[in-house]
């Protein structure tokens, strides 16, 4: 009975150190951006500037132009070829990184209005 238990404890961790390989493997080959813009999905409402942009981007309410983000921020073609989906050219609604600031101040009070909203004040103290 000894023998046969080991024998089980040998075979459970060469299956669990494949399952986890393969598991390993799975998760490797999901691009960045995806397992990015999926943590960003089910976070909720933003709670600064920075969320509200990451969502944005994520999400692909806001595209940018390759070349105005390469000149902002000085990346080279290696660099923004990893963020595939990041990118539109103007004619499908890609945008250089002044014009999509002015689009995520635009949400942002937007996002303050309707936050604002849906706080109502009563007699008894404030309700959200």
């Amino acid at each position: 009975m000894i023998k046969a238990r080991q024998e089980y404890e040998a075979i459970k961790v060469e299956a669990d150190f494949w399952a986890n390989l393969d598991d390993d493997i799975k998760e490797a080959s999901k691009k960045p951006g995806d397992v990015i813009a999926k943590e960003i999905s089910v976070m909720g409402d933003p709670m600064s500037g920075e969320e509200l942009a990451a969502m944005m981007l994520a999400n692909g309410a806001i595209k940018l132009t390759r070349d105005s983000y390469k000149k902002e921020t000085g990346a080279g073609n290696n660099e923004t070829a990893r963020m595939f989906g990041l990118f539109a050219s103007p004619e499908k609604g890609g945008v250089n990184i002044e014009r999509a600031g002015e689009i995520l101040e635009l949400a942002d009070r937007r996002m303050a209005l309707t936050s604002s909203m849906r706080t109502i004040r009563t007699p008894e103290g404030t309700l959200s």
